[in-house]
């Protein structure tokens, strides 16, 4: 797992951020932070690289797998 997402790294010299987004072999897709991280700030281009990385990265794991939409998902109680 290694795939590298734009914008996983912060621009700022003295706190640079890393992490690696993959599938792991279970096929469950990992954000790989690399360090213990308590919280992260980034500005709205990197939130949406991120998701966009999260996004593309759950398609790949989802190749060939029926994913529920949500009109196959079942409502939960009293949620008419």
């Amino acid at each position: 797992m290694s795939k590298r997402v734009p914008g996983s790294e912060a621009p700022e010299a003295t706190h640079g951020f890393q992490f690696a987004m993959g599938i792991n072999d279970e096929g469950k897709v990992c954000v790989d932070f690399m360090r213990p991280v308590r919280m992260v700030k980034m500005s709205p281009e990197q939130a949406l690289n991120i998701a966009e990385g999260l996004v593309e990265t759950a398609r790949e794991a989802a190749a060939g797998i029926q994913i529920p939409t949500p009109t196959m998902l079942e409502k939960p109680p009293g949620m008419g």
